[in-house]
Order: C-alpha cells, then structure tokens, then sequence
C-alpha cells in the first residue's frame, strides 16, 4: 500500500487527502497549525504538527526526511497547497526525491511561475495578452507609473504568499497619486520593493475569472477543466466562493502555450480575466500546485492527484479521454453564504438568483455526507477562522 504526505489540511489539503484516501494511500496530515480541518477526515491516517515550517527550508526537509524513516515510509508521494511549500519542495528536489514522490516540477521550471514578474515577460514573449504592467526591478517610479497607469490600479507582489502574510490581501487598490505613495510605502514594508508590480485593473466581476485547472506532462494536458466564479471573497480580489465549469478553447489553447513554454509537469491552475474592452483574455498567473477547487474533478469521478501518484510511481496513465464532464457546482459553503448576504444586503445579488444557484447539482470544498467530521469542525471553528483572517 502507498503512503502520501500532505501539506497543511484546510480545503485544498482536505480534498488530497479524500482524493488519496479513497484509493487505498494512508495519508499522513503535515500542518503548522493544529486548528485545521483535514486532521479529521476518516482519510487521514496520522496528524503531524512539525517543531518547524517552511519559513526554515533547511530544518522543515530535515524533519521530513526523519519523519518519513521513524514512519516507516516507502517513498511516499508529497503534495503542497500553497506556494511557499512550492518553494521548499523545489528548491530541494534533488535532495528530496531521493525518499519521496514530489510532485513539483525543478526549480528552474517552478521559478518561471512563482514569481510572476518572470511569468508576465515570458508570456509577452511568446504572445500572450497580459494587463497593462509596470515593475519597480526595471527602474519604473511613483512619478512614472502616475503618468503610464490610469486609476484606479493595483499594486500587487510578484510572489505572493509573503505579501499576504504581511498584509492579508492579495493586492492594494490605488485611486490617486497620494494613495499611490502611501500604498507603496505600506507595500515595501511586507516584501522588497524589486518583487512589487504595478497593474491596470481590468474591468468586469468575477463571472469574467477564468480559471483552466490540469494535470501536466510531457506537453500534454492529461487531464484539464476550466471553471469561472461566480462568486468570490472579497468580490474585487478575492477567493473563489462558488465556482461553475465553462469551455472555453481559447483559454485551454493559452494555458497549453504558456505550460509548454517553461516544460511545465504536475498540477497547476492558470488564471485569466477576459477584458470585455477587446474581448482578450489577459494572463493573471500560473499556480504551480492542486489549487481549491480540485475536487471539481473527483466529482466528476475523476481522481486527478491519484493520477500524480500512479505516474511518479512508474505506472501508465490515459492522456485526456475527452470525458464528457457534468455541470456540477463547487461551494465553499460557509465563505459562500457570508459573501452572497453581503452582495444581496448590497443589491448586487437578488435572493431567487442566489436560491437558483444552490439548487443546482453541486459538490462542497469541504462537507462531505460519509466523511462528516472535517464540515463539522470547520462549522465549529468559524470563530477562529474569521478572527485569524481579520
């Protein structure tokens, strides 16, 4: 029997470990935070809260390597949720795939995606549309992004996990020159100023999101999904809420271009915004991980981080079998219900709008009907939650 490893249990962990769980692995839960809900899934097998994080690459590895032997593992699979685990994985692969699957690409290849100043010049390179971008590392100033930017715009990270730490959003929205000043100075305090972008907003709300989720190889989607959102917290810049499936062949052809340009391998999730000013799609960036929504695909009886594990072990796997996929809803339910209150209280979202939505055939980021126990928790640790976030 397989083993895998899982970094950190909240939804997008959550759902490795029922992806994995449900095919036999035992599934060991890494989190630096005890107060997570993955621990409590009938799929997880052992919970670890590790002395150290990936905030100390060298000593995290470490205990990696320890823990696997004191464990008794054979070479388990291990799987990040966020990009500073992605950080770590990469840049000690040589080092960690002597003892596990990792299921990141090398850094020379993770490094094109993790910091998007790199990704934004290489998808102009080779044609892809981005927003309207200015960087502090090519020598652009305050005065200078003024004059070249209309407002309103953002300023946003090139990498952004150490961004959002400091700051707990993804991006700081600038209406004039004075707010530009007092923004970037808040900005260049969470991360140097060298990482910092500054961006047209391109108009529309989330329903013009497109995201084109897939697992990777060898050139190829094996397999590949693309959803919008409908609904997201907070609605400007925010996390998907209520996610729908959508074909689009322009987004999956511009996913393919850009994965194939850096050799990409694994599961990633490309993100654009589709500018209704000439109907572009404009790149956004590539997420070199399982992103939320993941179990999109499980839904629709398709057991993509399975397939990861069955392909680093050696074993065949079908490239995309055009699958019919259903059109199935996916809701984070409790981030859900208190956005779409807010957008009904702000006459944004009328009631039966909201009624119809729920109706719809749909799947959950986190409640499950035979693995009750991790909805449960969450219910319960919403107080917690909201506090930590705010």
């Amino acid at each position: 029997m397989g083993s895998a490893i899982i970094l950190e249990g909240h939804a997008n962990g959550l759902g490795l470990i029922r992806a994995l769980g449900k095919e036999g692995l035992d599934v060991y839960l890494l989190d630096e935070n005890k107060y997570n809900i993955g621990r409590y899934s009938k799929y997880c097998k052992k919970f670890l809260k590790p002395p150290y994080w990936t905030d100390e690459p060298e000593r995290f590895v470490e205990y990696l390597e320890k823990e696997k032997e004191k464990l008794g593992l054979n070479k388990p699979v291990i799987f990040p949720t966020h990009n500073d685990q992605v950080y770590v994985l990469s840049k000690y692969k040589d080092r960690l795939k002597e003892n596990f699957l990792v299921t990141v690409p090398d850094w020379e290849v993770t490094e094109k995606c993790y910091n998007k100043i790199y990704t934004y010049k290489i998808a102009e390179e080779i044609g892809i549309p981005i927003p309207d971008s200015y960087y502090v590392r090519d020598g652009v100033d305050l005065q200078k992004v003024d004059e070249l930017l209309d407002y309103p715009f953002i300023i946003k990270p090139g990498i952004m996990h150490r961004f959002y730490e400091h700051t707990g959003k993804k991006a700081f929205k600038v209406d004039d020159f004075d707010e530009l000043k007092e923004k970037y100075e808040e900005a260049c305090e969470a991360v140097d100023p060298d990482e910092l972008i500054f961006q047209e907003i391109i108009p529309g709300g989330p329903e013009n999101l497109y995201s084109h989720g897939c697992f990777f190889k060898d050139g190829e989607e094996v397999r590949s999904l693309t959803k919008i959102s409908r609904r997201q917290v907070p609605m400007d810049f925010g996390t998907s809420t209520y996610v729908e499936k959508v074909e689009s062949d322009e987004v999956q052809a511009l996913s393919k271009k850009i994965l194939r340009e850096i050799d990409y391998y694994g599961m990633c999730e490309v993100e654009f915004k589709k500018d209704p000013r000439d109907d572009e799609y404009k790149f956004f960036e590539i997420n070199p991980r399982p992103w939320k929504w993941h179990s999109l695909f499980l839904a629709n009886g398709i057991n993509v981080p399975y397939m990861v594990y069955k392909d680093l072990n050696g074993e065949k796997i079908d490239f995309d079998s055009d699958e019919e996929l259903e059109d199935i809803k996916w809701i984070d339910i409790h981030t859900d219900v208190y956005i779409s209150l807010k957008e009904i209280l702000r006459g944004n979202l009328s009631l039966g709008d909201y009624i119809t939505s729920v109706r719809r055939k749909k799947t959950f980021s986190v409640f499950e009907s035979d693995d009750i126990r991790p909805f449960v928790m969450e219910t319960l640790l919403l107080p917690y939650l909201y506090l930590k976030r705010t």
